[in-house]
């Protein structure tokens, strides 16, 4: 019996990916010709931006990245200025009404998608000589960006059932948990719709195959349900990751067992839509000789608030996820597994080190309220602009380091971003963005201070 309610449970896990499987990125293409009933239509994407940031790598405008001590060159300025690329290049089959395959193509590499600018113009020949230019001036003239595959799958839907089966884009609810849309998972997923308005979804997911002759893997498995009401969405989910091989990624544990529960819901009343958002987490991590286990105890939460006023939304939004607060063996923030893509804001979660010590860890050890609002302007003119308040949900000392050391503190600061985005023509958009940070008192060097960070970022961008 417990045997069968263990398979049970882990049956049920797989639906909850499902949502965000079936439903992400399945852009409108353009048809070509193919034989018989088989419908293939192709499109894609290219894009370019160019970036300027100052002080995001540390919090100091010396000349000097800490606490590495290594000298910017061209300047007492902390800054970086690049321009980068990407090409996406998509295949959808429809063979019938029930059978689809879909490839998408992307460049970049398994950690990146896009190009840096002259990036690749680097000596890697004989005697230094760059793979494209020679001569006098042998610089330049080089290929960029690799294909590597985005997406790749197949899909049999008919009636109220389906199955999807390959790499899909993979992610839970408002991405304050899990958010794999950037690259994507290979997975197998399952969604039925047993009764009006009401859909289930099974999904076990691979998350990293260390060693096909060892149970040493790292896998998910999730079920979710999503109830569509006339003026109301609630959407719960149950995930457990389990990870034969953590000490790969955390030396002191050799096995995490992970659980994420979260549930959610939208609801429109008039001009007003509310969005609250729990999650909690359980499990543990498997202490290696010596190491105690940990006890997982995460969590976070959101609620947000939208007033339609023609021709902008309005926003009031709320979010707060769990820091480790004590010195016992329990790991008490909450976990994230996020692509490194803009969650909310653009400096702070998007490019700097955050609350939880490093980069793009979304809402962990993070307090934040955020006003503000977008607007369609025109037909072809919107922009947007929020201001956000920061806090560590748990006090830290960012820049303590060797002979710096400062108290922790809760104050990471405040934060207003903004974006512009024109249609220059048809599927042709060009836009500007960025963000300011005011620095707070979290990121301080002991004895010296700390500065503001900022990033703006430029992009034109055609889909096809």
């Amino acid at each position: 019996m417990k045997k069968l309610i263990i398979l049970t449970t882990i049956v049920l896990f797989a639906l909850g990916f499902a949502m965000a499987a079936y439903a992400e990125d399945t852009p409108s293409n353009t048809p070509v010709v193919a034989k018989g009933d088989t419908k293939i239509t192709i499109g894609g994407e290219i894009r370019f931006r160019g970036e300027f940031d100052s002080n995001i790598n540390d919090q100091l405008n010396d000349g000097t990245l800490r606490p590495s001590g290594t000298k910017m060159v061209g300047g007492t300025d902390d800054h970086k200025a690049y321009y980068d690329g990407r090409v996406r290049l998509n295949v959808d089959a429809k063979v019938s009404d029930a059978v689809e395959g879909y490839v998408e193509l992307e460049t970049g590499d398994n950690t990146h998608d896009t190009w840096v600018w002259g990036a690749n113009a680097t000596p890697n020949g004989p005697g230094g000589v760059p793979a494209g230019a020679t001569g006098i001036y042998p610089a330049g003239n080089t290929k960029e960006g690799s294909l590597y595959l985005r997406q790749a799958w197949l899909q049999y839907a008919k009636d109220e059932y389906g199955l999807k089966v390959g790499h899909q884009l993979l992610k839970l609810g408002n991405s304050l948990f899990f958010d794999h849309t950037k690259y994507g998972d290979d997975a197998i997923l399952v969604f039925a719709n047993p009764v009006k308005n009401l859909t289930l979804a099974a999904l076990t997911a691979r998350f990293q195959e260390r060693s096909q002759y060892v149970n040493d893997d790292s896998s998910d498995y999730t079920i979710l349900a999503v109830y569509k009401g006339e003026n109301y969405n609630i959407s719960g989910d149950v995930s457990f990751v389990n990870d034969q091989g953590f000490a790969n990624l955390v030396p002191s544990y050799s096995k995490a067992h992970v659980w994420n529960f979260g549930i959610r819901g939208d609801a429109t009343f008039a001009n007003v839509v509310i969005r609250p958002d729990l999650e909690i987490q359980a499990g543990k991590f498997i202490g290696i000789t010596k190491v105690p286990d940990a006890t997982v105890k995460g969590w976070s939460w959101m609620f947000g608030l939208d007033y339609k006023l023609e021709p902008a939304v309005l926003t009031l939004e709320a979010a707060q996820g769990s820091g480790k607060k004590s010195t016992t063996t329990d790991f008490e923030s909450y976990i994230t597994s996020l692509g490194s893509d803009q969650h909310y804001t653009f400096v702070y979660e998007y490019r700097m080190k955050a609350a939880s010590g490093t980069i793009g860890t979304g809402v962990a050890n993070t307090t934040y309220i955020k006003g503000g609002a977008n607007a369609n302007f025109t037909k072809d003119l919107s922009g947007e602009m929020y201001l956000y308040w920061l806090r560590a949900t748990e006090a830290v000392a960012l820049n303590s380091v060797s002979a710096l050391k400062d108290s922790p503190s809760h104050n990471l600061g405040w934060e207003l971003d903004a974006k512009v985005s024109y249609m220059l023509a048809k599927n042709l958009k060009y836009y500007v963005e960025g963000g300011y940070m005011w620095v707070g008192d979290a990121y301080n060097y002991a004895g010296i201070g700390k500065n503001d960070a900022y990033g703006i970022r430029n992009g034109i961008q055609l889909n096809f």
